[in-house]
């Protein structure tokens, strides 16, 4: 019999990082089995239990693999805090010292960790690194750890802790800053432990999967080798989804229209007055981003309106129904389930075939209870934690071709009326084409009256927030901080449609939206997706960290600024660190050895601003849906920071409000599987007597805190140009004082 290849089951521990399933995805490829991953106060803090429950794990691989020879070694992820802090380090400690006979690698906290429990010190760096390049040195080239990598390499760090002072008879420096400062690797000298400062995980570091196949190589006791994976060859490989096909109750009624309308006037004679009505708006026009828009409202015979009170667990329905102690992704999770379609007959350019249009607010998944925030909106600037309506006619119209086309979910019972809507809409699209409604007879009155605008929390806290922040960066709770604050103006907008065709036209964007209800209606402009998922299960995020104002009226100054933002080295570290956590996000629900970066940190342009750009894509795993994804990854990474679950806790006591729609997710849930949803900034949100803009900025160590607030405000500078434009009134922002303290 031919033997077969060493498998290697590693217990994975993680400290509550946003790196750890990079981690995973990599150790998946190099071993040949998926890590098991365990929070490091699971079992009670029980090392005991927590190791017994591994090898049954291990016991199982081994019936499964009964030709293999099955190895095991530990990795100690990454993480916030400090392994002197014994809640930081938890079931970490105990696997150090209870495993002399078990390789383990400890990882930028697991090495901290791993060098104070053998007699060495953890304190403050001289520089805070995150998610900084940095050139290291190996002192031992010859130890299997490093094998077939350089004596010096390009690694990435995120750290604000260091180890010193090894003591020498345990432990063996392996590699240094290129100064010889800072320790980058040990090895202990009589056990198979080893620790490194730096993330090899990381999109940037070099050699990452060398060094992860050298320890696997280590475990096994097998001669070291070359290492052939690397982050750009990890190309998604082809997926063969398992057959989900049921008799389905539902199907899609589909007809392409070939006429040129405008959108704006589609929507407004359509669904203009509609109770409940939405608008995904490709308003940038083109590009592969922005071709498509759809528009519908709540008016079909399947549709419904659905609304979610985070605080109250309930979800409402215009139909009547209340389910009470139900999650809003529950509830999804069984009316996508419930509502599946058969395929459409004809190959439609795009995956929406009807479904769920709406929104995620930030606290569905950000906070855990009411009693988290100690500030709340006043009742008449409340709006669901979630809304969605359940889209069963949609109207898609297409950028680039003179083509509308019309979808309808529909099941035998409505199969006549939903033709009858098809045969209408048509009639109604030949109307309208190439019809235009003159927008200044929709504005208001003139008025020099200034609208005021103020901040839900002064300049002077905003900046105290700042401080609070960077000495979190210091000690080692985050990396990065997404710290956002929300301008409320009372007024009422007569018409919030008539608002958002002004803000269209001025700032034009590929992922913005118009929803509107009896209550509320949110007018987006937003430039960034969260996720997109196709009916494949390819899922892609573009998230966006740094920003810089266009110079219209020089092109070449206008040039010189995006490549100042190509190159600034903050906004770089603060976009590899929301890549890396969109990594680690997609790690727990794809395929192992799926998810690749196309376009890392490239600049975009828009209408009015430049700004710095990376792509993650991946396939997710067969037993894995839309929910699962969104459960993975909400709220995006480039509103939260990292690591996320800490960092996110750290917003919580910074920001004491709710942050509402902005900073959460607002697209659609097909019936097919897919989906595409932004993230909600450059985004008003317009009550009956107020309208708030959300907007904010991530903090890092070389963070200035005058640039901070004002690049707060600057992003929302086209929300206020569209809003002046529109009421013809100046807008002002009165940064000294607080509308929650004034409420």
């Amino acid at each position: 019999m031919v033997s077969q290849p060493a498998l290697v089951q590693t217990l994975l521990l993680d400290n509550y990082d946003s790196y750890t399933y990079n981690l995973y995805q990599m150790l998946a490829q190099v071993n040949g089995l998926e890590p098991v991953v365990f929070f490091n106060d699971a079992f009670g803090g029980d090392w005991n239990a927590a190791f017994a429950a591994f090898l049954e794990r291990v016991e199982q691989v081994k019936l499964l693999h009964p030709h293999n020879e099955v190895h095991i070694n530990i990795v100690l992820s990454p993480g916030p805090g400090t392994p002197t802090n014994a809640s930081d380090f938890g079931l970490c400690a105990a696997a150090v010292l209870q495993s002399p006979t078990i390789p383990i690698l400890g990882v930028c906290l697991g090495h901290q960790g791993m060098a104070h429990l053998y007699g060495g010190q953890v304190g403050p760096a001289p520089q805070v690194m995150h998610g900084m390049l940095s050139r290291i040195a190996v002192k031992s080239p010859n130890d299997a750890f490093f094998h077939e990598i350089p004596k010096t390499f390009d690694v990435v760090r995120y750290h604000s802790l260091i180890a010193t002072n090894l003591p020498t008879d345990k432990l063996t420096v392996l590699a240094t800053t290129t100064d010889g400062d800072i320790i980058m690797a040990f090895k202990h000298k009589q056990l198979n432990h080893y620790g490194v400062q730096f993330h090899p995980e990381a999109v940037c570091s070099q050699f990452g999967f060398q060094m992860l196949q050298n320890f696997r190589d280590l475990t096994t006791k097998a001669p070291c080798s070359s290492c052939k994976l690397l982050h750009t060859s990890s190309v998604p490989r082809m997926i063969v989804q398992p057959d989900k096909k049921k008799d389905k109750a539902y199907f899609t009624v589909v007809a392409a229209v070939e006429v040129a309308v405008d959108a704006t006037v589609v929507f407004d004679k359509l669904f203009g007055k509609s109770r409940h009505a939405f608008w995904l708006d490709s308003s940038s026009g083109g590009g592969p981003n922005a071709r498509f828009s759809y528009m519908g409202d709540a008016s079909g015979p399947l549709s419904k309106y659905v609304a979610y009170d985070k605080w109250n667990e309930t979800v409402t329905t215009s139909q009547g129904e209340e389910l009470a102690k139900t999650h809003i992704l529950d509830y999804l999770r069984g009316q996508l389930d419930h509502f599946a379609v058969e395929e459409a007959t004809m190959d439609l350019p795009f995956d929406f075939c009807g479904g769920f249009v709406g929104y995620f607010g930030y606290e569905v998944l950000g906070v855990d209870s009411k009693s988290d925030l100690r500030v709340h909106p006043p009742d008449d600037m409340k709006v669901p934690d979630a809304s969605f309506i359940l889209a069963d006619r949609v109207i898609v119209l297409d950028a680039q071709e003179p083509t509308v086309y019309l979808v309808a979910v529909t099941n035998d019972a409505n199969k006549q009326v939903t033709q009858a809507w098809v045969d209408e809409t048509k009639l109604h699209l030949q109307q309208l084409s190439l019809k235009h409604i003159d927008s200044t007879e929709q504005k208001p009155v003139d008025s020099s009256t200034p609208i005021i605008f103020t901040p839900s929390r002064t300049r002077a806290t905003y900046e105290a927030n700042i401080a609070t922040i960077l000495n979190k960066i210091q000690v080692g709770d985050t990396y990065e901080v997404c710290l956002t604050n929300q301008l409320v103006a009372e007024m009422h907008l007569e018409s919030p449609l008539n608002f958002y065709k002004t803000l269209r036209r001025l700032n034009p964007a590929p992922f913005a939206g118009f929803l509107s209800t009896p209550d509320f209606a949110i007018c987006s402009s937003s430039p960034e997706r969260f996720i997109s998922i196709d009916k494949s299960g390819a899922i892609e995020s573009k998230p966006i960290k740094g920003t810089r104002k266009r110079c219209l009226d020089d092109l070449a100054e206008d040039a010189n600024i995006a490549a100042e933002l190509q190159s600034c080295v903050k906004d770089r570290a603060e976009n590899m660190m929301i890549a890396d956590l969109v990594r680690n996000d997609f790690g727990r629900v794809c395929v192992a050895g799926s998810i690749h970066i196309p376009k890392l940190m490239q600049v975009e342009t828009f209408a009015t601003v430049h700004q710095l750009v990376t792509t993650v894509r991946g396939q997710l795993r067969s037993d894995c849906n839309v929910v699962d994804a969104i459960h993975a990854t909400f709220p995006g990474g480039s509103m939260t920071g990292a690591p996320k679950k800490r960092t996110m806790e750290i917003i919580r006591d910074v920001e004491t409000h709710p942050r509402g729609v902005y900073s959460g997710a607002l697209g659609y849930l097909s019936l097919n599987g897919a989906a595409d949803l932004n993230i909600v900034i450059r985004t008003a949100v317009v009550t009956k007597n107020h309208i708030t803009i959300g907007s904010g900025g991530a903090i890092v160590a070389l963070s200035d805190v005058d640039d901070e607030y004002d690049e707060m405000l600057l992003k929302t500078k086209a929300l206020r140009a569209a809003l002046a434009a529109y009421c013809q009134r100046p807008v002002e922002v009165d940064v000294s004082r607080s509308f929650y303290e004034d409420h």
